[in-house]
């Protein structure tokens, strides 16, 4: 059956660009080959606001969420995809909601819980850091219920700082001093804050950590030789080989 992926942003629309690099990065692992897969990306700025700061990351509901995701669906629909994925941990749900014959939709929770139950004994203490929203309706939690899924309250600030970050596009460059009063974070070393995260968990017996919003993989791409040691576990990775091994 022919593929054609279509893929759909969410708020930070360069994690769905990088998406499909993942996924042609992925190809070229496996296949000497210039025929990628057909792939169609939707970012909708319009669900996009510059009001979220650290103190309240979307904590204030947007109901053009959700109708821009079903929008964007039947587009990619429409233009043959048969394979649908939004590469956001927080908005996941949504999408899932979609059930078309013949349409395939990935979510990116289902399948990195797949590649925790693959690779890890249960019992296993892994960590998870992503938007508030993501812990709070514990999409890893009630999927994972064999492992034991860490999270730290007191690390939300400095998550949310590295996510915001990112979704402006400082992935190794400081951020401005403007921005940074916007979106009123204090600490302007994103490198340093996020040590300050791995080491909570490593000082915890945590080895493992689940990069639960697909910012973080970016950001964590550009930093890795200056991040101290912890194994990342790249829901963005894990979605780009499902999509093409699956």
């Amino acid at each position: 059956m022919y593929k054609s992926v279509g893929i759909i942003g969410g708020h930070g629309s360069n994690a769905a660009i990088e998406l499909q690099y993942y996924i042609n990065e992925e190809i070229n692992k496996n296949s000497d080959t210039r025929k990628y897969i057909k792939t169609v990306v939707i970012n909708d700025a319009t669900v996009n606001t510059d009001t979220d700061t650290v103190l309240d990351l979307y904590e204030n509901p947007n109901p053009k969420v959700e109708e821009s995701v079903f929008k964007s669906y039947d587009s990619l629909v429409k233009l043959g995809c048969n394979i649908i994925t939004i590469p956001c941990n927080t908005y996941s749900p949504i999408l899932s909601k979609k059930n078309i014959k013949g349409v395939k939709v990935i979510n990116i929770i289902d399948v990195t819980r797949d590649y925790i139950i693959s690779k890890f004994k249960e019992g296993t203490k892994i960590g998870l850091i992503g938007t508030q929203k993501t812990i709070n309706t514990r999409l890893y939690h009630d999927r994972l219920e064999n492992y034991e899924i860490v999270c730290f309250e007191e690390l939300k600030l400095d998550i949310n700082s590295i996510i915001l970050c990112a979704q402006y596009g400082y992935y190794n460059i400081k951020p401005t001093k403007k921005l940074l009063f916007k979106l009123k974070i204090k600490e302007a070393n994103l490198i340093k804050t996020m040590n300050k995260i791995i080491d909570k968990f490593t000082e915890n017996g945590i080895r493992h950590l689940i990069l639960g919003c697909t910012e973080l993989p970016l950001f964590v791409k550009h930093n890795r030789k200056k991040l101290h040691n912890i194994e990342f576990i790249d829901t963005m990775e894990i979605l780009a080989k499902q999509i093409i091994h699956k």
